[in-house]
């Protein structure tokens, strides 16, 4: 049978084809803005609260997950943990990064389970890194190879450090409350706390006020052996000062 043509199907043809045109545009800028901090996760899983346990028994869906083992062995709360080794060559990290993490909140709170079980002399150990929009002056939390003891700073002399040393094969719950200020502000303020102990805050002036962008739980830098332990990570961005959750 000959089908009889509708003349109104080029005309809804045309409308869709510029309206993906129109939208590609939109979020081909939105990404130009947004800089690297991409991953392959739709945006409509963007969510304010971050969280993996490990329970599945594999590393969850990360922007990036590099170097990690997920094992019974490493488990500090439930049956699995994660367990990130770092080589020379090869830096052990996780990224949650856009679009999974709700982009444009000045604050965040991070935490987690961290075990330090091995460390290059005289080399640092990074626990997780917040990083804000702007690029630098972010916030990050390491173990100081010199003092032995947990370390966080958001630009040069402006830093903490724990109260207690940081001894290899403990664990520590570890969580940050930073504020990246905001447009138009001047300040970050950072707050720590460890095992339920406050740690002192720091303050930095002078900075470009901006928002939350991703957070690296390891370092992305070459050259390092280490061997750490990681549970029970979380990451909380809001418009509104976080708490501490214990």
């Amino acid at each position: 049978m000959k089908r009889v043509m509708d003349r109104t199907r080029p005309k809804r043809r045309l409308e869709r084809r510029r309206w993906p045109a129109h939208r590609m545009l939109a979020c081909a800028a939105a990404l130009l803005l947004l800089g690297l901090d991409t991953d392959s996760s739709s945006a409509a899983d963007a969510s304010p609260t971050l969280w993996a346990g490990f329970e599945s028994g594999a590393a969850p869906d990360w922007s990036v997950n590099q170097g990690i083992d997920v094992s019974s062995d490493y488990a500090h709360t439930g049956n699995y943990g994660a367990q990130a080794t770092a080589t020379p060559d090869q830096a052990a990290y996780l990224k949650w990064g856009y679009p999974s993490v709700v982009q444009g909140e000045r604050y965040a709170r991070v935490s987690g389970w961290f075990r330090i079980d091995s460390a290059g002399p005289g080399e640092s150990v990074g626990l997780f890194s917040l990083k804000n929009d702007v690029g630098v002056h972010n916030f990050d939390l390491f173990l100081d190879p010199v003092t032995g003891r947990f370390k966080w700073d958001l630009y040069r002399y402006d830093y903490g450090t724990s109260t207690m040393t940081a001894e290899l094969g403990e664990w520590y719950h570890v969580q940050a409350l930073v504020d990246f200020g905001g447009v138009g502000s001047t300040q970050y303020t950072a707050q720590v706390r460890i095992n339920g102990v406050d740690q002192p805050a720091i303050t930095s002036e002078l900075q470009v006020g901006t928002t939350v962008r991703s957070v690296y739980f390891g370092q992305n830098i070459l050259g390092k052996t280490n061997t750490r332990e990681l549970d029970s990570l979380t990451m909380v961005v809001s418009d509104e000062p976080p708490t501490f959750s214990q």
